[in-house]
């Protein structure tokens, strides 16, 4: 099988015009590139595959790029032709999502199981890694008035049954869909946009928790690249605490002290060390044990724009985990999404 000489030529045209290197066998590229250091083969690669009578590319980033092929090559066998751009680290993230969507417009197939939505072209996504818009949104606290429109039958069908569950069980209450509205819309940047490419969101998840919590769900979660931002956690340890807590992650460096006692006494709460280590920046978390609180706080603007500094943060250092990305609860984020954003 041989790819479509025109669809090839036009799509090796436009990684050249970007920097990247004719596509060459894979095999022989890597060995080109075998000599060098792994710090100088830090860069996005582009790989070839023919499936039957389709032509696949896959597009990724590696700070080793030599070393994540033989990383792919246990699983695919089928990759025959490469090209890579040599990047900067800190550059990894932005032009990994760039060529997918220079290839999505191309109209190839790509073998990435996360992709970003056809509508939306690089130029919708490059206010995340440009300085002065980011800080903009970041000192900003107004709730996105975006419309939500996006239909995946296969999301929506593999998670309709979990989202029946969890309007059906004791701890639900229209409310949360009221409160996943404002914190989405306030708290995570052009979230219409990144849905599904840099967060998602799930329910009525095991919450993985140390014991004596072990049996505690994760009634609805918010994930951002990897760690969790917010939780809806459903108690089932303590029968005299309440049903429901609600859990935020912020930058710990954007709240003075003064700001957190302000907090923690304002909304009777406690912030607490962050659970993740690798978050662009020291997260500290602080939990409330009812609805109105949890509204409370996503009406309070200095505790809103440090939300939104961990949460750009996270964006900025990577797409939402493959793991994640399948489990995205459609049916929850449209229901939740297309209702009139309310305070508390």
């Amino acid at each position: 099988m041989k790819c479509r000489p025109d669809e090839f030529k036009k799509v090796e045209e436009s990684l050249i015009e970007e920097g990247f290197c004719l596509f060459r066998d894979s095999w022989e590229l890597m060995d080109e590139l075998k000599p060098k250091p792994p710090i100088e083969r830090s860069g996005i690669y582009v790989h070839l595959a023919f499936v039957g009578n389709e032509t696949w590319y896959y597009v990724g980033l590696s700070k080793d790029v030599r070393k994540r092929f033989m990383q792919h090559i246990k699983n695919h066998t089928d990759f025959v032709k490469s090209s890579w751009l040599p990047s900067r680290l800190e550059d990894l993230v932005k032009l990994e999502l760039k060529f997918m969507t220079l290839l999505q417009g191309h109209g190839v197939l790509l073998r990435n199981t996360l992709k970003p939505r056809p509508a939306f072209k690089w130029r919708d996504y490059k206010p995340i890694f440009e300085a002065d818009e980011a800080a903009a949104w970041c000192t900003d606290s107004a709730a996105s008035k975006a419309i939500h429109r996006w239909d995946d039958y296969e999301l929506e069908n593999n998670y309709g049954k979990r989202y029946v569950q969890f309007k059906a069980d004791t701890g639900y209450d229209e409310r949360i869909l009221d409160f996943v509205n404002l914190y989405v819309r306030k708290c995570i940047f052009l979230h219409e946009k990144t849905e599904q490419v840099f967060w998602n969101i799930t329910c009525m998840n095991p919450g993985l928790y140390e014991q004596p919590c072990q049996r505690d769900k994760a009634f609805v979660r918010i994930n951002i690249h990897m760690p969790e931002t917010m939780t809806v956690v459903k108690n089932l340890t303590y029968a005299e605490d309440p049903p429901l807590g609600y859990n935020f992650h912020v930058a710990k460096d954007i709240l003075p002290e003064t700001s957190v006692k302000r907090i923690e006494k304002q909304f009777r709460t406690k912030a607490r060390p962050g659970n993740y280590k690798r978050t662009g920046g020291e997260q500290i978390q602080f939990a409330v044990h009812d609805i109105d609180r949890a509204f409370g706080l996503l009406e309070d603007s200095e505790f809103v724009r440090a939300i939104r500094h961990g949460n750009l943060r996270l964006m900025q250092m990577g797409l939402l985990a493959r793991r994640l990305s399948q489990s995205h609860c459609l049916p929850l984020a449209k229901e939740a999404l297309s209702r009139p954003v309310k305070l508390s």
